[in-house]
């Protein structure tokens, strides 16, 4: 029976998005299950707390945007303020490092037949995944508005549609952050 199956809900993918933020700027080895090599990276709880978010936001439309799943400012701040802690500046050794790494993996997916992303395995720039991460809130915002030509703020707070997710000051302030210490 399918509609007695266990599923996430909000609180539990915010309880897993916690834990990864107390380790704050802890940057740990992740292996990619789809993978067939043992390719491993090294991640920031921001890419966790990210992929985290996308998935919930990714189950909260595929289950016709169930309540419990409903993706808040404060599920979309947390992902700010995780790719804040993480943001910072490379270094120019880790930058030839790293560049050394991504020509390997290249010749070697090459070598395999496999298909190359457009855009390589090049390490994150948290800043850049923050704004990313604020614009999708302006974009959930503005699709779920756009239908009823009405002014957003001009919205009842207890409409049918009852979900905004635009940035709020914390937002920015974050994003701020993640700039400033990317630099």
């Amino acid at each position: 029976n399918e509609s007695s199956s266990i599923r996430p809900n909000r609180q539990s993918f915010e309880l897993v998005m916690q834990a990864y933020m107390n380790l704050g700027r802890s940057r740990f080895e992740s292996s990619s299950p789809s993978s067939r090599q043992n390719d491993n990276r090294t991640i920031c709880a921001a890419d966790k707390l990210a992929e985290l978010n996308q998935l919930m936001i990714a189950l909260w439309e595929e289950e016709v945007r169930p309540e419990d799943l409903m993706p808040t400012i404060g599920t979309f701040n947390a992902v700010l303020s995780s790719c804040a802690a993480c943001a910072g500046p490379q270094k120019a050794s880790d930058n030839n490092a790293q560049r050394q790494r991504q020509r390997r993996r290249r010749l070697e997916q090459s070598e395999d037949g496999d298909e190359l992303d457009a855009g390589g395995e090049e390490e994150e720039n948290y800043a850049a995944k923050a704004e990313r991460c604020l614009q999708q809130m302006q974009d959930l915002t503005t699709d779920l508005y756009s239908d009823d030509d009405v002014d957003i703020d001009a919205k009842a707070p207890d409409s049918e549609i009852g979900f905004d997710v635009r940035p709020d000051a914390t937002s920015y302030s974050l994003l701020a952050a993640a700039w400033a210490r990317q630099q």
